[in-house]
């Protein structure tokens, strides 16, 4: 009878602790599950409000030819939209691999135009090398364009943003 007793205690024993164990299971998988949703719609959110708009690449005509390169994109972060300049150079401080882009410098501006960049590389300050300007805003409920200009230095080997030259609108042809 004691067997019986001690086999019987033993079986409602094992048959509880399974059915515990399989309730921690099931609420690991229903939190695993709601975490997943939330992430979900988290990365749905964030992508919702935030694109990239516009990009330019130019490695051909800026600075030395062939060996600068310009890279403008302008992308939109919630009701903002901002233009992002990266200037690079073809391998300048490394011999292992010159036939890599390495960045110079990096400008970031907040801008208000709702065109695209419209580009004008040529050489501004007479000096053998081209630069360039863009439209970074408008002006007078959009009739003008406002353009940022950058020229290209030479002996530093980067692009240098003159200062002011977005505060004077052009008529838009």
């Amino acid at each position: 009878m004691e067997t019986f007793t001690f086999l019987f205690l033993t079986i409602l024993c094992s048959c509880n602790s399974k059915h515990e164990a399989e309730k921690a299971i099931n609420k690991i998988d229903t939190s695993k599950s709601a975490i997943k949703n939330t992430l979900n719609e988290q990365q749905n959110l964030d992508t919702s409000r935030t694109e990239i708009i516009d990009t330019f690449v130019d490695s051909l005509n800026i600075g030395e030819k062939g060996r600068c390169k310009v890279e403008l994109i302008k992308h939109r972060v919630f009701d903002h939209t901002y233009v992002i300049i990266k200037f690079y150079i073809k391998g300048r401080n490394t011999i292992k691999y010159p036939e890599t882009w390495m960045i110079q410098n990096n400008y970031s501006y907040e801008t208000t135009a709702r065109m695209g960049f419209d580009p004008n590389i040529s050489d501004f300050n007479n000096d053998n090398f081209n630069d360039i300007t863009f439209i970074s805003g408008t002006a007078a409920r959009g009739a003008n364009e406002v353009r940022r200009l950058f020229i290209y230095e030479n002996q530093e080997q980067k692009l240098i943003s003159m200062v002011n030259s977005q505060d004077y609108p052009q008529f838009a042809l």
